[in-house]
């Protein structure tokens, strides 16, 4: 997470696709030292507006040992 710290353009996008500690620690290595950015600090991560209501199919909790199977085809991220 690197909100409010400098960070060259092409380094930020690398460190989403991070596969082994070894490419963390060789891109944190790239950093500049620099000081916490209390300005955004405290700030609200992520969306900031209220966010949709959650809705579950019906009956979905009606028996809650029920084992649900999910079809391969509806068990991606879909975004």
């Amino acid at each position: 997470y690197l909100k409010g710290f400098r960070v060259e353009g092409e380094l930020r996008p690398r460190f989403g696709m991070v596969s082994s500690l070894s490419e963390l620690r060789s891109l944190l290595d790239q950093l500049v030292d620099q000081p916490y950015p209390e300005s955004v600090g405290d700030a609200p991560r992520g969306r900031r507006s209220h966010g949709r209501s959650v809705t579950l199919p019906q009956g979905w909790l009606d028996d809650p040992e029920e084992l649900a199977l999910v079809d391969g085809n509806d068990s991606g991220s879909g975004g």
